[in-house]
């Protein structure tokens, strides 16, 4: 059976080596401002080894939302292809037991700029929910903790994503991100002694933000950054080469500077992902 996961953030993502994993994601969410967003990021993870795995984070989607304009209100939609994020994760400590097994796991990578930073409308640079990227490479680094026994599991992060200013177009504020999740068996109810039976699990996950101020060609918005808290409750049936689920999230805490700000109302996430085996490295040579 294959190691729990967060469904609200990538980093507990778990592959063997040798091993690839694909996650396809999509979340609608609906906030004040009739801000209506849908996204579909994409996270895929290879086991380069026992202890290095590396991973990428492919985002794309659309967003609308409700604008002033010198002529009244209008309705502005942008999409694309956002920032791709490439990391490596090097387990550094680990504990394995018969029933259990524990793991502190460093990480650093980077985003590259494939997104857009400069979309206007009215003749206007617009904020932060309508772009798709920052404009710049942005370092991330951070740790992940995870443990995992028979019947439930947790996983933790905290990572940091340094956004750096740009004199032209929008560039959005550093972002420092904690996440946690506890997920729990709930069928079937006995384990078998021998075999892996298809699990339901349900996933209670929280992410707080804190998300420094962004620019708009090189000025400070005072309208942004804040504190978010958000906590999230899904359902996941999962197999040996498989998982999907879904749920809810929800906002918990919203300290947004300035004002007029946009606020999250509910959020769904959707998710399907799959497991392949490739030859390994050591196999291949030998075959050679």
């Amino acid at each position: 059976m294959a190691l729990a996961s967060a469904v609200t953030f990538s980093t507990s993502l778990p592959v063997a080596q040798d091993q690839i994993l694909v996650r396809f994601n999509f979340q609608p969410s609906f906030s004040t401002r009739q801000q209506n967003s849908f996204q579909f990021p994409m996270s895929i993870g290879y086991g380069f080894s026992a202890k290095l795995g590396l991973f990428a984070s492919l985002s794309q989607g659309f967003t609308a939302v409700d604008t002033v304009t010198a002529t009244g209100n209008a309705r502005p939609l942008n999409g694309g292809f956002g920032d791709v994020g490439l990391y490596g994760r090097y387990t550094l400590f680990k504990i394995d037991s018969p029933n259990s097994t524990f793991r502190i796991t460093p990480l650093a990578g980077a985003f590259l700029p494939s997104g857009n930073n400069a979309f206007t409308f009215a003749g206007r640079l617009q904020g932060k929910s309508l772009q798709t990227g920052s404009g710049t490479v942005d370092p991330y680094t951070g740790v992940a903790v995870g443990f995992s026994s028979k019947r439930w599991s947790a996983n933790f992060d905290t990572t940091y994503r340094l956004n750096p200013l740009t004199k032209t177009n929008f560039s959005p504020g550093s972002e420092l991100r904690a996440d946690g999740q506890v997920e729990f068996k709930i069928y079937p109810v006995q384990l078998p002694e021998e075999g892996l039976p298809n699990q339901w699990q349900v996933s209670f996950e929280t992410n707080a933000f804190f998300n420094q101020r962004d620019h708009l060609a090189g000025i400070v918005n005072p309208n942004s950054g804040g504190k978010l808290l958000r906590e999230s409750v899904l359902l996941e049936l999962g197999s040996l080469r498989w998982q999907w689920g879904g749920g809810i999230q929800l906002p918990m805490l919203q300290d947004l500077n300035g004002t007029g700000r946009t606020r999250l109302k509910v959020g769904y996430l959707f998710f399907f992902e799959y497991y392949l085996s490739v030859p390994g490295r050591s196999t291949r040579k030998h075959r050679g």
